[in-house]
């Protein structure tokens, strides 16, 4: 990886190695960095226009099928529940008191039962 695409600096710590896409396994695999200077998570190798483009052809409306079925057979807690079942998986090392921040365009529900399954942060 030459340098950060968001600020420029040659200060990234790999994250995670070979990645593949946790509903689409034939998308990647990807290095994960963490930009030391911007904190910004970047992707390498970059997918290429068309592979982003087939991703999401074989995704209904963007989303995985699995995720769609469950969104119309479950309440809208579901998807926040899995969610935050996958996040914890990638955080057991963190103590019990760490500190996150959600940013999104939701209404705070990934939050609420973040909060709910981690209380000490």
């Amino acid at each position: 990886m030459d340098s950060c695409p968001y600020c420029d600096t040659k200060n990234e710590v790999m994250t995670f190695k070979s990645r593949l896409h946790p509903f689409d396994k034939s998308h990647g695999p990807f290095d994960l960095y963490v930009c030391r200077e911007c904190q910004s998570l970047i992707t390498s190798p970059m997918p290429e226009a068309q592979d982003l483009a087939n991703f999401y052809l074989r995704s209904s409306n963007g989303m995985p099928e699995v995720l769609r079925e469950a969104r119309e057979r479950y309440p809208q807690d579901y998807i926040y529940k899995k969610y935050v079942s996958i996040v914890s998986k990638e955080i057991q090392a963190l103590p019990d008191d760490f500190s996150w921040l959600d940013v999104g365009a939701g209404g705070g529900e990934f939050a609420f039962f973040f909060k709910e399954a981690f209380p000490k942060s």
